[in-house]
């Protein structure tokens, strides 16, 4: 008897296979499509989805085109509150409703108008448009100088 011998040389692996074919592309460039379509739909969705409150819409929309600050959004929100009519878009569309109401405002007291001035010369008014400070402000500030 003798040992079987080996026909058939013996190939050893020592790299990593092939890159594909390039069949790979289609299937990328389908999934950075739905990526992209999803933050698109989901962008559009958060801009047009309504809270019911077509006024409160046109305010921040408008409050965010004139980049009002916090405290200038919550001065117009509290006078739009005093005002016998007017909603807080509408008094970023006429100033001097604003002024009328931030008029009725200061005249009761307990909100600060400290913000009216630079809300003002914002909505294109000048500061000089604001309504005179109460009178026990007036006082205040006239004992510290």
């Amino acid at each position: 008897m003798s040992a079987p011998q080996l026909a058939v040389p013996v190939d050893l692996v020592t790299s990593a296979p092939a890159a594909a074919s390039g069949s790979e592309w289609p299937l990328i460039i389908a999934v950075i499509g739905a990526v992209a379509f999803s933050l698109v739909t989901l962008h559009l969705w958060l801009r047009t989805r309504g809270d019911g409150d077509s006024d409160e819409v046109a305010f921040r929309e408008l409050a965010a085109r004139l980049r009002l600050t916090k405290d200038q959004k919550r001065l117009v929100r509290e006078i739009a509150s005093e005002h016998p009519t007017a909603t807080p878009a509408a008094l970023l569309l006429s100033p001097s409703a604003l002024i009328e109401g931030a008029t009725r405002v200061g005249e009761r007291g307990g909100v600060d108008l400290r913000d009216l001035p630079g809300l003002l010369t914002v909505l294109g008014v000048g500061a000089e448009a604001a309504p005179p400070r109460p009178a026990e402000q007036r006082e205040r500030l006239e004992l510290m100088a």
